[in-house]
């Protein structure tokens, strides 16, 4: 433990930012709480049960923001701690729990044993555990950095970057949603689209879900999703990311603790996505294992583009990091197109109106997991062999984008 500046500003805003966390996530789970108890005596267990997942990933977002204020305390009594070097036993504890915690969530959802009880630590912790397991690898071979530093990357991807990045996100789909709903409009009348919102129970009807589709069904609408997912978001979604580097701007640092910075933001990232996308149903499980690999590639390429950082400030030019931010959106880009065209083919079958038949159903949906699969080697690759020295995955990877 070393003397840390008391007066340092950074002590100030992660003690302020986790304060507010803790209380943001407190008053969510308490409102949510109360939903699921009013939803429960109104609607049954069903109406109950979701909002009291809601309010478990609450929860779950205000412990794992508590150890920060904890740490900005410290920071600004003046000692220093240092990102502990965790034994491998710890992880392979975590990593064995992660299939009993799937099993739990799957009777719960699935079986529909104990929802209300197993359903919301399950996915908090579904959600949890993956991130733990990969930030305590990548711990042992990173560079020793203070607690303070690695948990305001942390904070930093768990709140400002998703906010930010949903904020920004929806203003750029609102152009793409107006041309559908232009189309829409155009195709099937207005009094379509109002009945539509006069009326949603109806909308999972399969005669209005198959006139939808079949408006859509066009390269135009099809091409204007995939950019969107396919591209835009990556862009939008790696330069919001690089908000969890941004406490490493006013010094210099080597390679690997750009690299390190980076994982910790992509984490956080990844952990809010797992939270909040990972939704309670019969597919939970395989959902859940899914975005554990998701995690991984947020902080593959948030690590990318911390070692682009890095280089930019010793270099003292931006090629490193226009170079390594590309990479990561060009991977960030093949999985978002991987998981869209692997939707496409595991719901083949409610695409009737449209020209995907089971056999072209099966074969996207093969190619899509194969895609996800192989990417989420590559970012477990790179992330076991932490690149205090680029390790070769990662030196293949930057040379490509060179």
């Amino acid at each position: 433990m070393n003397q840390a500046p008391r007066n340092d500003p950074w002590n100030i805003l992660l003690l302020a930012g986790s304060v507010m966390a803790v209380l943001i996530s407190s008053v969510g789970a308490a409102g949510t709480l109360l939903l699921g108890v009013v939803g429960f005596f109104v609607g049954g267990t069903t109406s109950g049960t979701s909002a009291w997942i809601l309010a478990g990933t609450f929860v779950g977002l205000a412990v794992v923001s508590l150890p920060s204020a904890w740490v900005a305390i410290q920071a600004l009594q003046g000692k220093n701690l240092t990102m502990p070097n965790p034994p491998t036993a710890v992880i392979r504890i975590v990593v064995i729990i992660f299939p009993v915690i799937l099993l739990l969530g799957t009777l719960a959802f699935q079986a529909n044993m104990l929802p209300s009880i197993l359903g919301p630590p399950a996915h908090v912790l579904a959600s949890l555990l993956p991130v733990i397991a990969l930030i305590l690898m990548v711990l042992r071979k990173a560079p020793q950095i203070s607690q303070r530093r690695g948990w305001a990357h942390f904070m930093a991807g768990l709140w400002v970057s998703p906010i930010t990045a949903l904020i920004f996100e929806l203003l750029a789909a609102i152009p793409i949603i107006l041309i559908i709903l232009a189309a829409i409009n155009t195709n099937l009348g207005p009094d379509y689209l109002l009945g539509i919102w006069e009326n949603p129970e109806l909308f999972p009807d399969s005669a209005v879900f198959d006139s939808l589709i079949e408006v859509l069904n066009k390269p135009l609408y099809i091409g204007l999703i995939l950019f969107y997912l396919g591209l835009l978001v990556p862009i939008l979604e790696e330069l919001i990311k690089a908000i969890g580097i941004l406490p490493l701007l006013r010094r210099d640092i080597t390679e690997a603790e750009g690299f390190l910075g980076g994982v910790l933001a992509g984490a956080g990232y990844g952990l809010f996505e797992a939270l909040y996308l990972g939704q309670p149903g019969p597919g939970w499980a395989l959902l859940m294992t899914a975005r554990a690999g998701a995690t991984m590639m947020h902080m593959l390429t948030a690590g990318l583009t911390g070692i682009g950082f890095a280089r930019a400030k010793r270099t003292g030019h931006f090629q490193p990091l226009l170079r390594n931010y590309a990479l990561a959106v060009g991977l960030h880009a093949l999985w978002n197109v991987a998981a869209v065209i692997m939707g496409i083919g595991m719901a083949g079958e409610l695409l009737s109106s449209t020209s995907i038949t089971p056999r072209i159903g099966n074969i996207l949906a093969v190619i899509g997991s194969l895609i996800l699969v192989l990417l989420t080697a590559l970012a477990y690759q790179n992330l076991r062999r932490f690149p205090v020295a680029p390790s070769a995955h990662l030196e293949t990877l930057e040379n490509h984008a060179s």
